[in-house]
């Protein structure tokens, strides 16, 4: 009988799918675990419960949120519905306008901005322009082409009859359209600085340029993205387009993959670190599009290679600098968030879940909002670190009191409850309010949601994993913690509350728990023979935080 003594340092590769439960010859499998669900793992490599969600407003239907940024302190949601477009700011609502965007063509708008004006295009669809004027003053109108719209044999390549243009960037200051309804494979770039004149002139340098992508097949544009290149993902390949300076008569595009972009819907590239993150025609991958000095070309890695589960048929994306987070939207209703900090080779993938689902993602400035449909209810929410509930709000009186309002969007749910900081036992919203047993002068009311995080199996045999199918029993398990006030701790006999709390003389139970930090031991009890089971885990929904920054266990395992 020998004694295995384990310690797990970091979680920097993330939830690994299933089918690696055997992988202990990878690298990833010393940092990975089997489940990780609604946490986040920090780039340090720590991992913790995942912050709330804040109800912003009930949305119109479900639709498409967008981030509109003029500078860093004047900052925008819109959000996209039927035929509608509504404007937040700091979470309030302070604009609505009419659109000509209908439910089924949110899916593939593309969009770019310049300053106050943001350009938004679907191949179905005359091209809009939406422009800031103040806070609460926005304007929506069709594009004016300056010049003539480029012709191609004999026609306007742009028109109620061939379509319109399918997506959009800004590069060397030259508007940028990729593909329309009929010209899938046409890449047209307007005059230098007059951005809607796309007459391509005598092929004087600061005149358009207009070209068809030929290769083995007609792939058509889903994206133009402005990187170090101008970036061309097509359902094909992707391609580079250069030339110094870009003009008529220097113009040239190389393929540089051949992966290909999303057909049924269109999903944002995001910038990261330089790369440039894109959705992959399969549907399960999640491709970074990255130059290699070394080469002199392009190379598009898979990031979501180990964790192909929490991968398919995203429909929305977007990344948060802040926590190096990038959140996917798939359409199952399903949020991946994976951890990316390509310096550190830090991949690490985890499984958002609420009661409901996601439809749509964004990054405002520092904050991530979602749209959520929950029942017959879509809502605008807001991920707040201080949250430890969904679609959650916070209320505060001078006096404490027993019923507190303003909950419609949660009419008929149970409730979690936090009063006075501390959890109170759920309450069920009747006529958009609840009644708590005692009175409190700060609340937070919302849905709850359950964080988990499970080991993968131990490989006593070292990388060849020759111990599976031999008994083991846990010892003990310790566990590195970070301003945790309440941990749960399961060791295959249900889950055991850690104690952080020193009772004493001045010792308060109906106070909020204190965060600890520090080593906290579990002792277990019991032998096991599958292998595959966890030996420790951890779950809970106390809307509390919760960070481990690693863990050490003690294992017996049979001769």
């Amino acid at each position: 009988m020998g004694k295995l003594r384990q310690t797990k340092t970091n979680f920097t590769a993330g939830e690994l799918a299933p089918e690696l439960l055997g992988r202990g010859d990878l690298t990833a499998y010393e940092n990975g675990a089997a489940r990780l669900r609604n946490v986040f793992i920090q780039p340090t490599g720590g991992v913790h419960r995942r912050a709330g969600l804040g109800h912003i407003d009930t949305a119109a239907g479900p639709g498409r949120l967008v981030s509109f940024e003029f500078n860093s302190e004047q900052v925008y949601l819109l959000v996209f519905t039927d035929l509608l477009v509504s404007v937040y700011m700091d979470g309030a609502r302070v604009a609505t306008f009419t659109a000509p965007w209908t439910a089924a063509h949110l899916s593939n708008i593309d969009w770019t901005q310049s300053a106050d004006t943001l350009l938004v295009v679907h191949p179905d669809v005359a091209p809009q322009k939406i422009t800031r004027t103040s806070h609460t003053a926005w304007t929506i109108v069709p594009w004016d082409f300056g010049g003539t719209i480029p012709q191609v044999q004999g026609a306007a390549a742009f028109s109620t009859t061939r379509g319109w243009p399918s997506s959009v960037s800004f590069h060397q200051d030259r508007l940028v359209i990729g593909g329309s309804r009929d010209l899938p494979n046409h890449l047209w770039m307007s005059r230098v600085g007059a951005f809607f004149n796309f007459d391509v002139g005598t092929g004087l340098d600061d005149q358009a340029i207009h070209f068809e992508i030929l290769s083995d097949r007609v792939d058509a544009i889903r994206n133009v993205f402005s990187g170090r290149h101008l970036q061309v993902f097509t359902t094909g390949g992707e391609w580079m387009v250069s030339g110094d300076p870009l003009a008529p008569r220097t113009v040239q595009i190389r393929r540089q993959t051949r992966v290909g972009a999303l057909t049924m819907r269109r999903v944002p590239p995001r910038d990261v670190d330089g790369a440039t993150l894109f959705a992959a025609a399969s549907g399960r991958e999640l491709r970074e599009f990255l130059f290699a000095d070394a080469e002199q070309a392009y190379q598009a890695a898979d990031l979501a290679l180990l964790a192909r589960h929490l991968v398919n048929d995203p429909v929305d994306m977007d990344y948060d600098p802040l926590r190096r987070l990038v959140h996917l939207v798939m359409a199952d209703g399903s949020l991946a968030t994976v951890t990316n900090f390509r310096r550190e080779k830090v991949t690490a993938w985890t499984g958002q879940e609420t009661a409901g689902q996601f439809l749509s993602v964004a990054v405002v400035g520092t904050e991530t909002y979602a749209m959520v449909r929950r029942g017959a209810v879509v809502s605008i929410e807001v991920f707040e670190d201080a949250l430890g509930t969904d679609s959650a709000l916070t209320g505060t009186s001078e006096e404490a009191k027993t019923t507190w309002s303003g909950l419609g969007h949660l009419e008929g749910r149970s409730v979690k409850v936090k009063a006075d900081g501390v959890e109170v036992d759920n309450a069920v919203v009747t006529e958009g309010a609840i009644t708590l047993a005692y009175p409190a002068k700060e609340v937070e009311v919302g849905l709850p949601f359950t964080h988990s995080v499970e080991p993968l199996p131990v490989l006593p045999d070292g990388p060849a994993g020759g111990g599976n199918g031999r008994q083991m029993r846990l010892v003990r398990v310790s566990l590195r913690v970070l301003d945790t006030p309440v941990l749960h701790i399961d060791t295959g006999r249900g889950p055991t509350a850690a104690s952080f709390k020193r009772f004493g003389a001045s010792g308060v139970l109906d106070a909020p728990p204190p965060p600890f930090t520090g080593d906290v031991t579990v002792r277990a009890l019991g032998w096991q023979r599958n292998s595959i089971r966890p030996l420790w885990s951890i779950s809970q929904d106390t809307p509390h935080p919760c960070c481990v920054l690693s863990v050490t266990t003690e294992t017996k395992v049979t001769d």
